[in-house]
């Protein structure tokens, strides 16, 4: 449990040292990719911190097969960063970070898309440290 929550903390680091360069250097601008490394980066990191707060921290327990528990975690995983990606992105649009353009459902739904990603990869990780541990 101590080496994922080491992990949670660096990858927030990361993650929020990657956004304010990306915001003080104009890189959301400038290079399209860095939006979707951001938000990558953020559903990995959401992904981790309700997984290891739901399985590592409160152990809620789990007493199916293999395939199943993988199926919780990946379900739990995207469910969280689902919901934090969509109130992120209302708080973008009512702080005035994103307006309302052409391209602005392409955007969000690519941004959501991308954040669950992360999540995803995140319920691997983790389920693979929850093994790991049994």
């Amino acid at each position: 449990m101590n080496n994922l929550f080491f992990v949670i903390v660096l990858l927030g680091l990361v993650f929020l040292l990657t956004h304010f360069f990306a915001v003080i250097f104009y890189m959301y601008w400038f290079y399209w990719w860095s939006q979707i490394l951001v938000h990558f980066l953020g559903g990995l990191w959401v992904g981790l911190v309700f997984l290891w707060l739901i399985f590592f921290v409160f152990s809620i327990p789990l007493n199916f097969n293999r395939q199943t528990n993988f199926v919780i975690f990946l379900l739990t995983s995207i469910f969280f960063t689902f919901i934090i990606a969509v109130v992120w992105e209302i708080f973008e649009f009512q702080i005035g970070f994103t307006s309302y353009s052409q391209d602005y459902f392409f955007d969000t739904v690519s941004d959501l898309l991308v954040g669950v990603s992360g999540g995803m990869l995140a319920s691997i990780w983790a389920y693979r440290v929850y093994c790991s541990q049994k």
